[in-house]
């Protein structure tokens, strides 16, 4: 039984982890993550003045996310039509 459960777990990611990047494409994976440190950063760093630089850096891949969402989302929903047909 602890073997069936294993190879179903196992299954279960991989198919997760299919779909993830269905969805999102690695580039825009790596931009959603390094906008989530940055958000933690921020959240965390009260008496820190924030670089400038950095945040420009930041922002401009959050612009470059916002570029792509729209045609990676609507990809995906593709996928799914397809997937019910």
């Amino acid at each position: 039984m602890k073997e069936r459960i294993a190879v179903l777990k196992s299954e279960i990611e991989r198919d997760t982890e299919r779909l993830n990047r269905l969805l999102i494409s690695n580039q825009s994976f790596q931009y959603l993550n390094e906008l989530r440190a940055f958000r933690h950063f921020f959240r965390h760093a009260y008496d820190v003045d924030i670089d400038r630089e950095k945040f420009k850096i930041v922002a401009e891949k959050a612009l470059k996310i916002k570029e792509r969402y729209r045609s990676e989302i609507n990809r995906f929903l593709k996928f799914l039509d397809e997937l019910l047909k």
